[in-house]
């Protein structure tokens, strides 16, 4: 019979499902680069220069080259005057306005 060092063997634990490397639940938390914080910050600003109290409380996140508004409107209209707001600040970046309109 040949024997097999414990330090090749697998554990049972360690072969599951949950605990694959490629599972998404352990991939770590996107980490936001300092500039594209400061960059959302800023585009936010842009947002609340418009007057309307509900795009004070729109979220503006940029991941790369994409900036993504996240938030509640009550109309549509709301929805693109921030959308329009926020293009001539894109520089080129992609817009992703998951805005969601409910009254």
């Amino acid at each position: 019979m040949i024997s097999t060092p414990t330090s090749n063997r697998r554990h049972p634990a360690n072969s599951s499902p949950a605990n694959h490397p490629n599972n998404p639940s352990l991939k770590p938390a996107a980490v936001v680069h300092p500039a594209h914080r400061l960059q959302g910050n800023q585009l936010e600003a842009a947002l609340r220069k418009t007057g309307r109290k509900q795009l004070e409380k729109v979220g503006v996140t940029v991941e790369g080259r994409v900036v993504i508004m996240e938030g509640r409107v009550d109309s549509y209209v709301l929805k693109q005057i921030a959308q329009e707001t926020l293009r001539p600040h894109l520089r080129g970046m992609t817009l992703r306005n998951r805005l969601v309109v409910s009254s």
